[in-house]
């Protein structure tokens, strides 16, 4: 074979890889740019619910165990991503859970169980006044 012909294989080999590579890279890159998109839509959707608690003074020790519940397991409820829970440092009695839900539906099913099984009774038995909340979406 002639220095010729060794020269134009060798240059299509390495176009071929250049090609070859470029391609993979513009694969990865789409990869990459779809997984961040769909990880955005799914932060998107989901719905915050922010609920603020007022403890009766006598009752704070009893709602923390409550809360400590509610931290292993409501994460396991159907449509729950995730929770997390505050108590004031000023007013040691106040109490924030902020959950994150698949969607505000999901959410009120919960509270439709809680009902029907007991639980809010339970929990409101702690309460000084109904606790406030609200529904957020991230921005």
């Amino acid at each position: 074979m002639s220095d010729k012909h060794k020269y134009q294989r060798t240059r299509r080999i390495a176009l071929k890889a250049i090609i070859a590579g470029t391609s993979v890279a513009i694969g990865f890159k789409a990869s990459v740019l779809s997984n961040e998109n769909k990880k955005q839509r799914k932060k998107s959707m989901n719905i915050v619910v922010i609920v603020n608690f007022e403890v009766k003074e006598d009752k704070i020790t009893g709602f923390t165990k409550i809360l400590e519940g509610v931290k292993s397991e409501l994460p396991k409820v159907n449509g729950c991503v995730g929770v997390n829970i505050f108590q004031s440092s000023l007013m040691t009695n106040k109490f924030t859970l902020v959950e994150t839900w698949e969607t505000k539906e999901l959410h009120q099913a919960n509270l439709d169980n809680l009902s029907k099984n007991g639980t809010w009774d339970t929990i409101a038995s702690h309460l000084s006044k109904d606790p406030s909340s609200d529904y957020f979406t991230q921005l």
